[in-house]
């Protein structure tokens, strides 16, 4: 499981999700860095006024289908590895 950020950048303001986690890799350990991204115009609101997290989930998994949402997904340290590999084999 991966952890997913979804945000809303502040009116006027462009953040995208490589300067957020530059910004989030100062403070935090980088098992705690988000691996999925999500930058959306506004939070989704449940009938109570929260945020509706189970829609912001089910957006994530619409977007691995290619609903149009924007995420970025960056490649597993296993997959990574392998690629390395597969590049720097000399055999």
């Amino acid at each position: 499981m991966a952890i997913c950020c979804a945000y809303v950048p502040a009116a006027g303001v462009e953040l995208p999700p490589a300067a957020l986690k530059r910004e989030l890799a100062r403070a935090l350990p980088h098992y705690m860095i988000p691996a999925r991204w999500m930058v959306l115009e506004e939070m989704p609101h449940n009938g109570n006024g929260k945020i509706d997290r189970t829609l912001v989930k089910e957006r994530f998994r619409q977007a691995v289908d290619g609903q149009g949402h924007t995420v970025t997904q960056e490649p597993s340290k296993p997959a990574y590895i392998d690629a390395r590999k597969a590049l720097l084999d000399t055999r």
